[in-house]
């Protein structure tokens, strides 16, 4: 079909015209083109070299030799995330110490949190850490957190979700934050599907961000500062990067028991007044981390690496107490391999993984470390059973009983074998 044209041409209807710049195959060129002939984008919110933390009336900056010296709002600091508290040098929290830190928390760990509270001020994850607070249920992890998501500034601050880490926009919720926070979590919070998006979250890692309705994405920077609490102890997701986690995980267990008698909205009464004094405590916790970062020895990393321990224990197990052996009809059936899992791990005062969880991991565990396929031949009391040729439990690595005080811990025989049913062993 032809057409007219207001020239007095004509032209072909069901034809494109030569250039069309919203297509989707143009488009990226044009993109390309005027990429080389526009003048350098500025990203205003990037992060500058400055250390600097912006509070309510001005910005405190950290110079070279470390003095800290309140200067005017300008332009160039390119902040947002701005602390609604007034900076006052002389200010004091003697109740924020004495009535809700001491009697929770040893001075080490006090030392530890003030580090990372400064870091949280600096809207910038320097030490590519996260903040995991467990323990006492009512011993202050919930109101010292309220109090630095205040200081920090809400609209800093947004909820972390790893069960939709994976989701398309989830991402997008962390634009213009600093603060990730997850309240009250369960114990597998961080055994989830997309746990592992943590250490990429602070990790300095370049992110996309995909938001709906805009085809291209936005750039982030996985600069983020997390905290996360929960009640009972955390197992981590190793997945065979137990050193990527140490680097990355400061833990601090709340384990003294609660104070007698609460104060309701106590974390209100501090912030109303002590707010400026916590807002100190917290700039001198920046000022040390700048000065010498997060300390590498001490109880908290000896605590660390027995929580990364715990997490991986049915490798820890299986390297500690079985064995490849070359005697006849040697083997190790599927239910002796997780009771003497169990009797290990409540000998190290663990929670032992439960019985589904573990028996997929045994089985993946000792393919990897011993190459042995799991047979269903096993001779056992006189029965074919399912179970491992070829190894057997070290002669060193001899299990004492189980206190009593502990044996309700360990699975029953009827639990396990309906397990079995089930999993199909």
């Amino acid at each position: 079909m032809k057409t007219r044209t207001a020239a007095g041409g004509t032209t072909s209807a069901n034809k494109k015209s030569a250039v069309d710049l919203s297509s989707k195959v143009s488009a990226p060129v044009c993109r390309a083109i005027r990429s080389f002939i526009e003048p350098e984008k500025v990203y205003p919110f990037k992060k500058t070299q400055c250390r600097y933390i912006h509070v309510a009336n001005g910005v405190l900056v950290f110079a070279t030799d470390g003095t800290l010296k309140l200067q005017q709002v300008v332009p160039e600091f390119y902040s947002r995330n701005r602390c609604e508290i007034n900076y006052d040098s002389d200010a004091q929290c003697p109740r924020f110490l004495e009535e809700l830190l001491q009697p929770a928390l040893s001075d080490d760990d006090i030392a530890l949190l003030q580090l990372y509270c400064g870091q949280c001020l600096l809207a910038d994850n320097l030490t590519q850490t996260f903040l995991v607070l467990t323990g006492t249920a009512g011993g202050g992890k919930g109101t010292i957190v309220k109090i630095i998501e205040q200081v920090i500034g809400k609209d800093n601050c947004v909820e972390m979700r790893t069960e939709h880490l994976g989701a398309r926009f989830e991402i997008a919720r962390f634009i213009g934050k600093s603060l990730l926070i997850g309240s009250d979590v369960p114990s597998n919070f961080l055994l989830q599907k997309h746990a592992g998006k943590l250490k990429s979250l602070c990790g300095h890692d370049h992110l996309t961000a995909e938001t709906k309705g805009v085809q291209e994405g936005v750039p982030l920077d996985g600069r983020f500062n997390m905290i996360i609490t929960a009640n009972d102890k955390l197992r981590l997701n190793i997945d065979g990067d137990a050193e990527a986690w140490k680097r990355r995980v400061l833990w601090i267990p709340f384990e003294k028991p609660p104070v007698q008698h609460r104060v309701p909205d106590f974390d209100k009464i501090l912030l109303q007044e002590e707010g400026a004094g916590i807002l100190n405590w917290m700039v001198a916790g920046a000022a040390r981390l700048l000065s010498t970062g997060i300390p590498k020895d001490g109880a908290f990393v000896r605590r660390l690496d027995g929580l990364l321990q715990e997490s991986d224990s049915i490798y820890g197990f299986l390297r500690t107490c079985v064995e490849r052996t070359s005697e006849k009809k040697a083997g190790i059936t599927i239910d002796r391999l997780y009771r003497e899992y169990e009797l290990w791990c409540l000998k190290n005062d663990w929670q032992p993984l439960p019985v589904r969880v573990a028996s997929g991991k045994i089985r993946e565990g000792i393919m990897a470390l011993y190459q042995v396929p799991q047979s269903h031949d096993l001779l056992h009391l006189g029965q074919a059973s399912r179970g491992y040729h070829g190894l057997a439990f070290k002669t060193q690595c001899v299990l004492p009983d189980v206190p009593d005080a502990k044996k309700e811990q360990l699975t029953t025989d009827d639990a396990w074998g309906n397990t079995q049913a089930d999993l199909g062993f």
